[in-house]
């Protein structure tokens, strides 16, 4: 039995979902083709994208899978084989159960099951899950990065002279928890 997820849409609407779409993303796995990425301003908070029309807003990924393959059969899923939530490339997408779903994300090793579950927080050095993404760049190597490593010689210095870590942060336009964690060698631990 197939149920339609989506009413037919017109050519405006078609128009409207693929302008909201870059085929120009990242490849996240190996043997698969760029993933289509969503439009950051129309996605869910868990990072799925959301079309809205007729008044109604559907999954991006299932509409997508609706344009190409058609309805889908009721209580399938669509899945991602790039595990993207904001992908929305057809050749990504394929059917399945729940079970089914559940047991690709136990095959990529995305399941939570049988692990102790610690906060990233918690973890230290290349045990930390920041420091297993490719490309990622310490210091102001780091895009989001506001301090240089020259500014950190004389940020240690005013905390050794007993500078309130508010007033620094103040000084260098950061918040107060990034002066901490050059107080406390939680980052920055590459500049001597």
């Amino acid at each position: 039995m197939a149920i339609k997820i989506i009413p037919e849409l017109t050519e405006s609407d078609k128009e409207r979902f693929w302008s909201r779409v870059n085929k120009n993303g990242p490849v996240v796995r190996e043997g698969l083709s760029p993933c289509w990425i969503w439009d950051e301003a129309f996605r869910r908070k868990n990072g799925y994208g959301n079309f809205c029309f007729l008044y109604s807003a559907f999954l991006s990924h299932r509409v997508s899978w609706a344009l190409h393959n058609g309805e889908i059969p009721y209580g399938l899923f669509v899945c991602h084989k790039c595990d993207n939530h904001a992908c929305v490339n057809p050749a990504h997408l394929f059917l399945g159960t729940h079970t089914q779903n559940l047991e690709d994300m136990k095959a990529k090793g995305r399941s939570l099951k049988g692990r102790k579950k610690i906060h990233s927080s918690h973890l230290k050095g290349d045990a930390h899950p920041a420091r297993r993404i490719p490309g990622w760049r310490a210091g102001s190597r780091n895009g989001r990065s506001v301090i240089t490593e020259f500014e950190i010689p004389h940020i240690r210095a005013m905390i050794a002279t007993g500078k309130s870590v508010r007033k620094i942060a103040e000084i260098y336009g950061v918040g107060d928890n990034v002066i901490q964690k050059i107080r406390t060698s939680r980052t920055w631990k590459h500049v001597p």
